[in-house]
């Protein structure tokens, strides 16, 4: 929810509705700004464009999503997988430069697509052409 603002139409209710519940965390954002309101407690704070509580933002998310365990460190087994992730992270690096010098807005889209595409060809969203070029380049296939 966006904190700096009043809740219009029914947000308020849907709030209230789902205060207090276990399976649901409120997040409140623009932390940087003014606020029309304060957060309830077991709620978050969060400023993305000053990073305040997202220490705790990923704190809660990691303890309600693997409940406490101990996160192992993934090991990467294959190489293509590999360079999928680092073709990732390097979107993802390239769109995080292009939000903080202001870049305009389909600039950023576009390095997060690329971000997606690269993590389809690891969970399966995989682009045809992508594949036929991958599978011509890496079997010998006779006539």
């Amino acid at each position: 929810m966006d904190r700096s603002r009043s809740l219009v139409g029914d947000e308020r209710a849907r709030v209230e509705a789902v205060r207090g519940q276990a399976d649901v965390l409120v997040v409140w954002a623009k932390a940087d700004l003014p606020s029309a309101g304060e957060a309830a407690p077991g709620e978050l704070v969060v400023s993305a464009r000053t990073g305040e509580g997202l220490v705790a933002l990923r704190a809660c998310l990691r303890s309600r999503l693997l409940h406490d365990a101990p996160v192992e460190h993934a090991v990467l087994t294959d190489v293509r997988h590999a360079q999928a992730l680092g073709e990732v992270a390097t979107a993802l690096t390239a769109a995080h430069g292009a939000s903080v010098a202001a870049v305009p807005l389909e600039y950023l889209l576009e390095d997060l697509r690329r971000a997606l595409q690269a993590l389809g060809t690891i969970t399966g969203g995989v682009d045809q052409e992508r594949l036929y070029d991958r599978i011509f380049a890496t079997f010998c296939i006779g006539k």
